[in-house]
C-alpha cells in the first residue's frame, strides 16, 4: 500500500485519491449494513481507516460540545496515548466546538502525535467525534479530511438508526403493554368482578334458605362464568406467546386458520392476497390478533359449520381484512353474560392503533361479518403511536 504521507515523495494522483476514497465508503457502508452496530465492527472500520489512510490509530467517542467526560465506544489507540488525549479526563479539546479541528498531544517520555477531531453527527444532532492519530512530521491533506468527514457521518447515520431501531423496540414494548393491560381489564377482571357478585347472590340465597333450585340455578351461573373465566385465561395466555416468524403475516395466518379449524372442528378457509405489501412488525401483531379474536368468536358463540379469512392489500397499500361465518349472528342471552363479547373493544382498540375502521355486522344472508380497512401507510402514524413515542422522549 502506498504511502499517503507528504514528504515521502509518492504524492498519489487525483485518480487514486478518489479510488481510495471510494474504497473506504464501500467497505464502511458495507460494514453497517452487513451487522449492527457493535465495538468490533468500529474497531474493524478504524483499521480500515488506518490502512487506507496510513494513520496511526483511531478513537470514537459519544459526547457534545460542552461534555467534560465522553464515552469512549471503540478505539485502536494504546491506553497512554488516550490518557494524554482526554487530558486527565477532560474531553473538552477533543469535542472542541463542534468543527474540524487538529490538536497536538505531548507525551512524556513518548512519542507525540497529531489528533485530527471531526464531528460524529447528523442534520439533527452531534452524536461524538471521530479522533484520529497520526505522527508530528505527518500532514493530513484536504481529501484526506473530506473523506474522514464524510467517514463520521455515516457513523452518525448508523448511530440514528440504532437509536429508530431500540427506540421501536421500546414503543412496540409499550403498546403491546397497554393492549395487554386492557385485554386483562376487560376479560378476567371483569369475570372476577362477575364472579364476585354471583357469590354475594349465592350468600344471600343460603342465609335465607332458599330453594335448592334457587341455589342451585346460582351455582349454574357460577359455573358458567368459571368456565368462561378459564377459556379467557387459556386465550389470553396463547395471545401472550404469540410470536412473529421472520417467514412473515402470510406464515401466521396459515398457523392461525390452521389452529382453528382443528380446535373448532369448521371449515375455515383462508385466502391470502397480501401480495408484496410489507407490514411493520406492530401491524404484524395488531393484524393477527384482530383475526384470531374474529375466529375465537366464531368458535365460541356463532354455532357456525363455515368461516372465511380473507385479507387482500392493493398496489396503493390499502388493507382489506374480513372474517364472516353462516353462524346464528351476534347476540347477547337472557343471563345478560357481558363476559362473551368483551373481544369486541379489545378489537376496536386494535383497530385504532392501526388507524383502521372496524366494522361488525349481520349480512342479509345471516351469520356474522367482521371488516378491517386501514392503510399501511398511516399505521405506524396514529395518534395512539404518536402518543406512545411521545412518552418514550419524556421518559
Amino acid at each position: 500500500m502506498k504511502d499517503l504521507r507528504r514528504g515521502s515523495g509518492r504524492r498519489p494522483s487525483i485518480w487514486s485519491e478518489a479510488i481510495r476514497s471510494l474504497e473506504l465508503l464501500y467497505i464502511t457502508a458495507k460494514r453497517f449494513s452487513d451487522s449492527s452496530l457493535s465495538d468490533e465492527v468500529l474497531k474493524a472500520l478504524i483499521h480500515d481507516i488506518e490502512q487506507a489512510m496510513g494513520v496511526r490509530s483511531g478513537t470514537i467517542c459519544l459526547g457534545q460540545v460542552g461534555d467534560r467526560q465522553a464515552f469512549r465506544l471503540a478505539s485502536t489507540s494504546p491506553v497512554d496515548i488516550e490518557r494524554q488525549i482526554s487530558g486527565g479526563g477532560d474531553c473538552s479539546r477533543c469535542l472542541g466546538n463542534g468543527e474540524t479541528h487538529t490538536f497536538k498531544v505531548d507525551c512524556e517520555g513518548g512519542e507525540c502525535v497529531n489528533v485530527f477531531s471531526t464531528a460524529i453527527r447528523d442534520q439533527q444532532q452531534q452524536y461524538g467525534v471521530l479522533l484520529v492519530e497520526f505522527n508530528v512530521e505527518q500532514e493530513l491533506e484536504e481529501w484526506q479530511q473530506r473523506l474522514l468527514e464524510t467517514v463520521a457521518s455515516h457513523i452518525a447515520m448508523a448511530i440514528n438508526l440504532s437509536q429508530r431501531v431500540s427506540q421501536n423496540r421500546m414503543l412496540s414494548l409499550l403498546e403491546e403493554r397497554s393492549v395487554i393491560a386492557r385485554e386483562l381489564h376487560d376479560s378476567l377482571a371483569q369475570s372476577l368482578s362477575y364472579l364476585k357478585i354471583q357469590v354475594s347472590r349465592l350468600e344471600k340465597a343460603v342465609s335465607e334458605e332458599q330453594a335448592k333450585d334457587d341455589l342451585l340455578l346460582i351455582s349454574g351461573v357460577l359455573r358458567s362464568a368459571l368456565n368462561g373465566a378459564y377459556r379467557q385465561l387459556r386465550e389470553l395466555l396463547t395471545t401472550f406467546r404469540l410470536r412473529m416468524s421472520e417467514a412473515g403475516l402470510g406464515a401466521a395466518l396459515d398457523e392461525t386458520v390452521r389452529e382453528y379449524r382443528e380446535r373448532g372442528g369448521l371449515e375455515i378457509e383462508l385466502i391470502d392476497r397480501i401480495a408484496n405489501c410489507r407490514f411493520s412488525p406492530n401491524a404484524e401483531i395488531h393484524v393477527i390478533q384482530i383475526i384470531r379474536e374474529a375466529l375465537s368468536n366464531v368458535i365460541r358463540h356463532a354455532n357456525a359449520t363455515r368461516a372465511l379469512v380473507k385479507i387482500e392489500c392493493d398496489m396503493d397499500g390499502i388493507v382489506t381484512i374480513l372474517v364472516e361465518d353462516d353462524g346464528v349472528g351476534i347476540g347477547i342471552d337472557e343471563e345478560g353474560d357481558m363476559m362473551q363479547h368483551y373481544g369486541l373493544p379489545i378489537m376496536q382498540e386494535r383497530a385504532n392503533w392501526l388507524g383502521a375502521e372496524l366494522m361488525i355486522n349481520e349480512p342479509e344472508s345471516g351469520g356474522t361479518r367482521v371488516l378491517l380497512s386501514f392503510s399501511i401507510a398511516d399505521s405506524d402514524h396514529t395518534l395512539s403511536h404518536e402518543n406512545l413515542i411521545q412518552k418514550i422522549s419524556y421518559e
